[in-house]
């Protein structure tokens, strides 16, 4: 009999479980929330296009760095980067099919969610720095224990430019 109510009391908790655990997922689930936060305004950087892509790998050529074709907008951006992912370059087109896109290049979300742009330098809780000389652009990862080389390598190539 004492087995028959060991077994009776570890039913019984199965079953409350079984029903908590239903009673969360159909009542207290998350729901989406789309984030009511709009990017900020920010105008580019430059009103121009003074470089071309071919400029830009030259110019990060004569630092050392070879950059690889990564995507293309045409007319509005075309992306290169090293191998190694440490430079991400960005070659921006005429500014007003870039601004048609919907956004600044240079707003990115942070560690908490806001909509920043992105710095030039390495800060706390923003994951890129960026850096320009009129219509190019390079970010590199400021999870990199070399960020701070980066940069003063990225500099030098823009001087290039």
């Amino acid at each position: 009999m004492a087995g028959v109510r060991q077994h009776a009391w570890v039913f019984a908790l199965v079953a409350l479980s079984a029903s908590v655990a239903a009673l969360f997922l159909t009542v207290w689930r998350p729901h989406y929330r789309p984030s009511t936060q709009k990017p900020p305004a920010a105008t580019l950087p430059y009103s121009n296009v003074q470089f071309t892509a071919n400029d830009a790998k030259r110019a990060f050529a004569a630092v050392g760095i070879r950059l690889v074709p990564r995507s293309r907008v045409p007319g509005v951006v075309t992306t290169i980067g090293s191998r190694n992912d440490a430079f991400e370059v960005d070659v921006f087109g005429d500014p007003a099919r870039v601004n048609a896109l919907g956004g600044s290049p240079e707003i990115i979300v942070d560690s908490h969610g806001t909509y920043v742009r992105i710095p030039r330098t390495c800060t706390s809780g923003i994951p890129d720095a960026e850096r320009w000389r009129g219509n190019v652009r390079f970010v590199i990862r400021c999870a990199n224990p070399a960020h701070t080389q980066l940069l003063h390598t990225g500099v030098r190539a823009l001087a290039n430019l």
